[in-house]
């Protein structure tokens, strides 16, 4: 049986337990993102569900995903981004992008 190519949505997956490698911890992070129980979240991790397109962009943009990255799709360009940064008191994302 040849292996199976990953698409987009498997890639996506994989980058959001890169982020939080525990299970229970991504689960408990993307609750509190989307506002949605926990068991539609774990569907979605199951892929029995698909995270919407308005899901997708949250994340996203929360955890400063790139299309690029999500679509596994390697430019060799930088990309600027104009962000509104809280240097006075950062949050953890904001400490980890500068």
């Amino acid at each position: 049986m040849a292996q199976e190519e990953k698409n987009w949505y498997d890639n996506f997956i994989e980058l959001l337990y890169k982020r939080h490698p525990k299970k229970q911890d991504l689960v408990q992070e993307l609750m509190d993102l989307l506002y949605i129980e926990r068991e539609a979240v774990y569907r979605r991790l199951r892929k029995d569900v698909v995270f919407t397109a308005n899901e997708l962009a949250k994340i996203a943009i929360d955890w400063n995903i790139s299309l690029d990255d999500i679509i596994c799709i390697n430019t060799d360009t930088v990309s600027f981004q104009m962000r509104k940064l809280n240097y006075i008191n950062p949050s953890k994302q904001e400490s980890d992008f500068l």
